[in-house]
């Protein structure tokens, strides 16, 4: 099970395809970031701007001036596989693909595109959440790595806490939006997307042993690993969680 810190709990976040155009996904990704706090070091890059939201910006991960934990990534899909080489290259620990347009799709194309995605990170042995997936959220930190709207501070209720770690995006941050209103109190939440590395169940492994959450709530349209995913729902039983 890889150490899933780097994606939960980066000191420095780079948002690869940043904007400050919030009409687009990756205007309101950047955005949200930096609005909800995140108290670690930001930078965007971006050939098209040399300030997003009053930070520098880069234009390539090449020159950024540390390997950054986590890359969050938001390019045209035909340039997913090349960006995570260059982050893999650098250093970079973990990233969230949020740019679709991989075996979610019909065609051989798109096919193509995710084999080429996962030898790039079967080569450098980077964490990835998605593709396809609507990002990622610990509230703790805070890191918001999404482009949802939805986010919640935890710290303001004393109920039982709720993870959140499913393969829909939309249902990820759809559970959240109907469970405020009923005063439920969530921590993590993850978009696995594709799970090209990640199911759903390894966020809930890595998230029993780090603790934050009480209640596991997910929605998995496929199960690859069943062996596994029966170990962890045990190991959730054994420490009393739900």
């Amino acid at each position: 099970m890889p150490d899933l810190r780097p994606l939960f709990s980066p000191d420095s976040v780079a948002i690869v395809g940043a904007s400050a155009d919030t009409h687009t996904l990756r205007g309101r990704t950047t955005q949200f970031l930096i609005a909800h706090g995140y108290p670690g070091r930001i930078y965007p890059v971006t050939r098209s701007q040399p300030e997003v939201f009053g930070l520098r910006s880069y234009a390539t991960v090449a020159e950024l001036p540390e390997a950054p934990d986590l890359a969050v990534v938001v390019v045209p899909a035909a340039y997913v596989a090349p960006t995570l080489e260059e982050c893999g290259r650098k250093g970079v620990s973990a990233a969230v693909v949020i740019s679709s347009g991989f075996a979610e799709e019909r065609g051989e194309a798109a096919q193509e595109r995710e084999r080429a995605l996962r030898e790039v990170i079967d080569r450098f042995g980077i964490v990835v959440c998605g593709p396809n997936s609507e990002g990622l959220v610990n509230p703790l930190k805070p890191l918001v790595a999404t482009f949802s709207p939805v986010f919640h501070d935890p710290t303001q209720r004393k109920s039982r806490a709720i993870a959140v770690s499913c393969q829909s995006g939309a249902l990820t941050f759809a559970f959240l939006s109907r469970g405020l209103p009923r005063q439920l109190r969530f921590t993590y939440q993850a978009s696995a997307g594709n799970q090209i590395c990640l199911e759903a169940h390894d966020y809930v492994d890595w998230l029993l042993d780090s603790g934050g959450a009480d209640i596991f709530l997910a929605y998995l349209e496929e199960i690859r690993d069943t062996t596994r995913f029966r170990a962890v729902a045990e190991k959730a039983a054994a420490a009393g969680n739900r």
